[in-house]
């Protein structure tokens, strides 16, 4: 029996993104989750402002409205803090995350 087949492609390209959510990325150390609320919210009612523990200059921010989203995603860079920019992207579901199904590991009889 054939391994998985179909249904391949588009790795990275058809992930379903998180309507609503967004990643931000290149985050100065100084900006705290109450400066990415204060920040965030005159664009939309917010859901959720997440920092990951560990220092990645990461963070996530959801909004209750996917348009509100999407509307502060077409601008990549935000001043969040004077002279602190953030990048924001649409975040993306991440195939795979702690599954530990999908990936090389597994081996593909030829």
């Amino acid at each position: 029996s054939f391994w998985g087949g179909g249904g391949g492609g588009g790795y990275g390209q058809n992930q379903p993104i998180m309507p609503g959510r967004l990643f931000l990325t290149k985050m100065a150390p100084s900006i705290t989750k109450d400066d990415l609320t204060t920040y965030f919210q005159q664009f939309g009612s917010l859901n959720d402002v997440y920092i990951p523990p560990g220092g990645k200059s990461i963070a996530f921010v959801g909004y209750d409205s996917p348009e509100a989203a999407n509307a502060v995603a077409q601008q990549t860079q935000h001043e969040v803090l004077p002279g602190c920019p953030v990048t924001v992207t649409m975040a993306v579901e991440r195939p795979g995350k702690g599954g530990g199904g999908k990936g090389p590991m597994r081996y593909s009889p030829y």
